[in-house]
């Protein structure tokens, strides 16, 4: 509540009583009243102790001299002054509501009990209908919280070494998939907010530095990276020369390329607002955001919202989240876990331990699950912010405040702890490496295309580092991918991984692309036939519809499609199945609009086989369609 509206509220609350006091104490308040309407906050004090004193029953003046204490911050002299006023004058109707005041102050310091004892004690004399809503609010986190700390989980969080922690306040750490890469928003004593970034290495995190190329002598908060650490988007509320902005912060993008990080551009009218849009959260291939914004249209006070980027890389307009997610207070600090179904955030509005808990929902066909508290003592009665889980669903990073109840200061740093079991989610690995030239071994830049086999659904889209090859994707566990790369004047290039059953968390495999010319041949690794059939499986028309795209693309290449088998059955037999299979594949081809003159079907059977038929797996390498450049 604004300081003016709070004086307003006074002038109607504390003038009707002024003459239950003495002449002397009513003077004394009314010259204090003055200057309190004044701002001259430290005279009002004077007067209303001198009434206080006069008359220490005097409930307005307590009342006025507990609000000055409120405009300054100074809780403990506000709580000390609103005791006593409870106990002189708790009965009256017009200072009942300080139950309310007292009650929340109780949560914020984890004291239940007392908590309980205020919000009762409204419920049992106040009748303002919604003070009394507020009242039952603290009633019930009263009960959850009680009921929470009978059942704590296995939770032991270790600061992250002074090494990182180099300043007052760390906050928002984000992890690139691989886990090499740790960016973070830190503030120091004079209120400068930065992006720093620390690298992994075998001793830990090295020492955090600015990031030059993005910091300014203004302040660039909360930042979110894709999985891959090309693209980050930051906050900055700022209306400079160099970045203009539309509202108070908007959110800015900018690209790593070969190391360096572009020029930030502002993320427009589609993502930003006339208001507050900060705390921004990238999917893992960097084409949703999720974040916070307290423009209109929300469900609250500051509301979760999200955006898309099309086919284009163009921004689609921002939507409100809505519920269950979004409440009537506050819903902030989203972090979307590079599975792409699992979203984090904190939030004053679900039944909680107290100040902001961190919640956790599900993204179920295109909804979102009702919210799930994280727990005790994840969440604890002080604020719980800034959650982040490592792309194995292993470990959690946050922002940990050590907090002086005599000061009411606090220090955030930054943390980790092992995810329980109790809040396990499901976990991604990943695949990176670098997109090079077969023949010369340079980097290429090529765009890639990753791929659920079954249902045929895009997972993500990205580009290699056109500098340094270098690219990243992110696998969520429990599903079959292909991986398709394409680049201009190159043959495109397939992979398949079967993450249904893998433990593995981390894959480093380069990609090298062959240049288009006459007698390259390439493996079609996501074809997939009936046992001992020609006839095509339906996971087979992801990489057949990439096969005809890249066709369509360079429309003077004729190609050969070569069928292969291994050396089970007799010789004759896999001739014709090799044929017949090949046969299939230039039939679909067809159909998706590839002429029967840049196609021809040769069946070789096992007569070239590229590995020994002496194992499982190197029969199912033979087994094989390949397609050659004619």
């Amino acid at each position: 509540m604004k300081p003016l509206l709070l004086l307003l509220l006074l002038n109607v609350l504390l003038l009707p009583s002024l003459f239950a006091q003495s002449k002397k104490a009513i003077k004394a308040f009314e010259r204090g009243y003055q200057h309190m309407i004044m701002r001259e906050n430290t005279d009002a004090k004077k007067y209303f102790n001198e009434a206080i004193t006069l008359e220490p029953s005097y409930g307005d003046a307590l009342y006025a001299l507990g609000q000055l204490y409120y405009f300054e911050r100074n809780i403990p002299a506000m709580k000390k002054t609103y005791a006593q006023l409870l106990e002189c004058c708790g009965q009256s109707p017009e200072f009942s509501s300080v139950n309310i005041i007292m009650g929340r102050l109780a949560i914020g310091e984890g004291n239940y009990d007392q908590a309980q004892i205020y919000a009762q004690q409204y419920m049992d004399q106040g009748e303002d209908a919604p003070k009394r809503s507020l009242a039952s609010q603290i009633l019930s986190t009263v009960e959850y919280a009680k009921e929470q700390l009978q059942h704590p989980l296995d939770y032991t969080p270790q600061s992250l070494p002074n090494e990182v922690n180099i300043k007052q306040q760390q906050y928002f750490p984000v992890i690139t998939a691989d886990q090499k890469y740790l960016y973070f928003t830190a503030r120091d004593e004079q209120g400068d907010e930065n992006i720093y970034q620390c690298v992994r290495t075998a001793s830990g995190w090295s020492t955090p530095e600015s990031i030059e190329s993005l910091n300014t002598p203004y302040n660039e908060g909360t930042c979110s990276i894709s999985a891959d650490g090309k693209t980050m988007i930051f906050t900055f509320c700022e209306n400079t020369r160099r970045r203009f902005s539309y509202g108070s912060c908007d959110l800015f993008i900018s690209y790593n390329e070969g190391g360096e990080w572009s020029e930030p551009v502002n993320m427009g009218p589609a993502v930003n607002s006339p208001d507050w849009d900060s705390q921004p959260s990238l999917s893992a291939d960097g084409r949703t955001l999720y974040f916070v914004s307290d423009r209109r249209g929300g469900q609250g006070q500051s509301d979760i919202w999200v955006c898309k980027q099309d086919d284009q890389g163009k921004w689609m307009p921002a939507k409100n989240l809505g519920m269950p997610v979004n409440t009537s207070q506050d819903d902030i600090s989203p972090f979307i876990h590079a599975n792409g179904t699992t979203l984090f955030f904190a939030s004053k509005g679900h039944l909680g331990m107290g100040d902001h808990d961190l919640f956790q929902a599900e993204l179920q066909n295109g909804v979102f699950s009702e919210p799930k508290n994280l727990g005790y003592p994840i969440n604890t009665f002080s604020e719980q912010v800034s959650l982040f889980i490592t792309a194995d669903g292993k470990q959690a990073y946050y922002s940990m405040e050590e907090y002086n109840p005599n000061t009411y200061a606090n220090r955030r740093n930054l943390a980790s702890f092992t995810l329980p079991e109790e809040v396990q989610i499901n976990p991604s690995g990943y695949i990176k490496g670098k997109v090079l030239d077969k023949n010369n071994q340079a980097p290429v830049e090529a765009r890639i295309t990753l791929m659920d086999i079954i249902s045929g659904d895009t997972i993500s889209l990205f580009k290699s580092d056109k500098q340094t090859g270098d690219y990243l994707s992110v696998l969520p566990k429990g599903k079959q991918y292909a991986m398709h790369v394409s680049a201009e004047n190159y043959v495109f290039h397939s992979m398949s991984f079967d993450y249904r059953k893998s433990n593995t968390e981390g894959l480093t495999q380069d990609i090298y692309l062959s240049p288009i010319t006459t007698g390259t041949k390439i493996t079609l690794n996501n074809l997939f036939f009936e046992i001992n059939s020609f006839k095509l499986l339906d996971a087979s028309k992801v990489e057949l519809g990439k096969l005809a795209d890249f066709l369509q693309k360079n429309k003077t290449i004729r190609i050969a499609i070569n069928g292969h088998t291994d050396n089970v059955g007799s010789s004759v037999y896999n001739l014709q199945l090799s044929q017949k299979r090949a046969e299939s594949v230039v039939t679909y081809l067809k159909k998706l609009g590839i002429t029967d003159d840049r196609l021809h079907a040769k069946g070789f059977g096992e007569k070239q086989p590229i590995a020994p038929n002496d194992t499982t797996a190197n029969k199912a390498l033979n087994r094989r369609i390949e397609f050659e450049i004619l």
